[in-house]
């Protein structure tokens, strides 16, 4: 399935490529491109955003995984690129 990938390591994970991963796009679209996976266990979906510094869950996720924060973050207001206001619940220690 991944013709010359197979049984390559990737050096900087030192892991083999996983089979059945999927990834989807829309070519030209606004959706961005988006895979399938989980986290901690949990199914879904995820934007692959190449330029950030940081992943952000939503509330729901976030609330899902909360066994798993590092810690919980002060009151620190977040603006998104729409200049919306979001709200930090905390920081994860979690598998992808």
């Amino acid at each position: 399935m991944y013709g010359r990938l197979t049984g390559r390591r990737l050096p900087f994970f030192n892991k083999a490529p996983e089979e059945g991963m999927k990834v989807s796009a829309l070519c030209g679209g606004t959706n961005g491109l988006h895979l399938e996976g989980s986290i901690c266990g949990i199914p879904c979906l995820m934007l692959v955003d190449t330029g950030a510094n940081v992943s952000l869950v939503r509330t729901d996720l976030a609330q899902k995984l909360k066994k798993n924060f590092i810690y919980t973050a002060p009151n620190i207001p977040l603006k998104t690129a729409t200049g919306e206001k979001a709200e930090i619940h905390g920081k994860l220690d979690a598998a992808i």
